[in-house]
């Protein structure tokens, strides 16, 4: 977790902002606050800015704001609460069903979206079974961004867990370019403000 954790903040980034097209703030390791008001992370954040006299609804905080929240926050604490969050997070995320490559990347994409995780995983799984790489009898047939017993039957089978490294992973890695492009593309004006975060993201995984 500790190694998964890293990477996220590494991607994510290690201080409050919030990105143009975003409803609130976003804290440090990526925890989008309109998404998850409840985490205890944002108790912490608004304690500091509360302290600093600083007490607008955190939709309200200037540039300036968050600037001064940021030199204040201590680092320790903010690590102690996203390891919280993520630990209970990424239950849903299945990370023990890949290897340590693919683990990272599917981490930082379940952090960002659980869907579009899914729905990489799952494209990367029919390419493979495509290319006969992987055993084709599997009955996954679509990629629905849904984690299922096919989706767990896939990931836990022979055939993927003989793969070579790296293989699983840049496959999912190549997925989810597509996908990221393939959303932009049906809404350019929803998701075009977001495109390059996604690539970015996947940009700084890769080094």
């Amino acid at each position: 977790m500790q190694k998964v954790l890293e990477y996220i903040k590494h991607v994510e980034g290690d201080k409050v902002h919030r990105n143009k097209g975003e409803k609130d703030i976003t804290s440090p390791y990526g925890i989008y606050k309109h998404a998850h008001p409840d985490a205890s992370i944002f108790n912490y954040i608004d304690s500091v800015a509360n302290s600093l006299s600083i007490v607008k609804n955190s939709k309200k905080w200037t540039a300036e704001d968050i600037l001064t929240i940021n030199k204040n926050l201590d680092t320790a604490e903010i690590d102690e609460h996203a390891l919280a969050f993520y630990e209970e997070y990424f239950k849903g995320a299945r990370l023990h069903l890949f290897d340590k490559n693919a683990k990272i990347l599917c981490a930082v994409l379940y952090s960002n979206s659980t869907v579009m995780m899914w729905k990489s995983v799952q494209t990367a799984l029919l390419t493979l079974q495509k290319q006969e790489r992987i055993d084709g009898s599997l009955e996954l047939s679509i990629a629905d961004g849904l984690f299922g017993r096919k989706t767990d039957r896939s990931l836990s089978s022979r055939s993927v867990q003989a793969l070579q490294p790296y293989e699983l992973y840049d496959n999912i890695m190549i997925a989810a370019q597509y996908n990221y492009v393939s959303l932009w593309h049906k809404n350019k004006i929803k998701y075009g403000v977001f495109l390059f975060g996604w690539l970015n993201r996947l940009k700084k995984i890769l080094g």
